[in-house]
């Protein structure tokens, strides 16, 4: 698997984006990019 791009939020892979503290208190959310159908833009408040 080769990491695209990574930070404290966000992981994007080869076939998906993992998405961490997803759920809450703690646990993350894998999803591959043929599941996508949209996107929206959003700034994240902290």
């Amino acid at each position: 698997m080769s990491i695209f791009y990574e930070d404290n939020y966000i992981v994007c892979d080869n076939d998906a984006i993992t998405i961490h503290c997803y759920y809450f208190p703690m646990g993350s959310k894998r999803i591959p990019y043929q599941k996508i159908r949209k996107f929206k833009e959003e700034k994240m408040n902290f």
